[in-house]
């Protein structure tokens, strides 16, 4: 699918968490646009609580909630350029993202780079390239190289590798080999990327949900939108439309003309939220914390805008 800026808004990542490790906070601060909090037990919790967009992890896990970096022998006094790697798999966009975002906030050279070493495989590298520049501003260039120490001579002293998590093209070999070849010839260390789709919190807007008990005069005072949460004691407990505020008696509780509705999580992706938007007729989708709470809603703009399917990989066999 074609690039759209809205895939990357303009402050991503917001708000970040990290956990435990060497340079974790160092890269967590940097990285955030607005805030960067130390995770607790519970980095899914904290997620929710912070609705971070990123979160930086002392190593490669099996967490899938949010998109999230790894350092490797990252220090940021020793980083003088930064380069995203990029071979077309489903995390280059965000390894050219955080490349772009870390040569901002380091105020450093950084661009995209790809390798190759057969005609076929440059044709590869150049659409890899050329997306991942879309998707960060960033300048890009592919390099036909012989081995990994060639790649490695291409680098600024003292670059830091921004790289996707996996991957079985070439380049991405030689990164993530035993040792990691290029990353120690590169000087600056690196960063991991895995990148994880939009979650329902990524997108929250505040809500006011109206209580149960109260009468339908005052409802239709305080009402938001056509489709309005209703709660009791912060649980959502149903919906009420317009519509029926309109014709009910004023003076029945809310409870008497609510319905019931489908709910989504916080923790869905987005993706999962499609096929509810005619039930919210353009109102937000009402969304909940695993104890039933109110936590927001999802407006329609948002689910459009970010539902987006994963690009298409790059045949790996062909990036040599």
């Amino acid at each position: 699918m074609p690039y759209s800026a809205r895939d990357w808004p303009d402050d991503y990542p917001r708000a970040v968490i990290y956990t435990r490790g060497a340079g974790c906070a160092d890269l967590a601060n940097l990285l955030a646009t607005e805030t960067a909090v130390r995770s607790d037990e519970d980095p899914a919790q904290s997620c929710l609580d912070q609705c971070a967009d990123l979160a930086v992890m002392a190593r490669a896990t099996t967490f899938d909630l949010v998109s999230s970096v790894s350092p490797v022998d990252f220090d940021a006094r020793r980083v003088k350029a930064v380069v995203g790697a990029v071979a077309g798999g489903p995390h280059s966009r965000l390894a050219a993202k955080i490349a772009a975002r870390l040569g901002e906030a380091l105020d450093v050279p950084a661009e995209v780079l790809s390798g190759y070493r057969t005609r076929t495989g440059a044709g590869v590298a150049a659409a890899a390239v050329a997306d991942a520049t879309a998707a960060s501003g960033l300048p890009g260039r592919i390099e036909g190289v012989s081995s990994a120490t060639d790649l490695a001579a291409t680098f600024r002293p003292g670059t830091l590798l921004v790289l996707g998590a996996s991957g079985g093209s070439w380049i991405h070999r030689q990164f993530l080999s035993p040792g990691l070849k290029l990353t120690a010839a590169a000087g600056g260390g690196a960063v991991v990327v895995h990148r994880q789709p939009l979650r329902a919190f990524n997108r929250l807007t505040r809500l006011v949900g109206l209580s149960v008990h109260m009468q339908v005069a005052d409802a239709r005072l305080l009402a938001q939108h056509q489709v309005q949460a209703v709660i009791d004691e912060g649980k959502l407990v149903g919906v009420v439309r317009g519509q029926s505020l309109e014709t009910a008696n004023p003076a029945a509780p809310i409870g008497e003309v609510m319905e019931q509705a489908p709910l989504a999580s916080a923790f869905d992706a987005l993706g999962e939220l499609r096929g509810l938007e005619e039930f919210y007729e353009g109102s937000p989708i009402l969304v909940v914390d695993k104890r039933g709470l109110l936590v927001g809603g999802v407006a329609l703009d948002d689910l459009i805008a970010f539902d987006r399917p994963w690009p298409t990989r790059y045949d790996e066999r062909r990036g040599d």
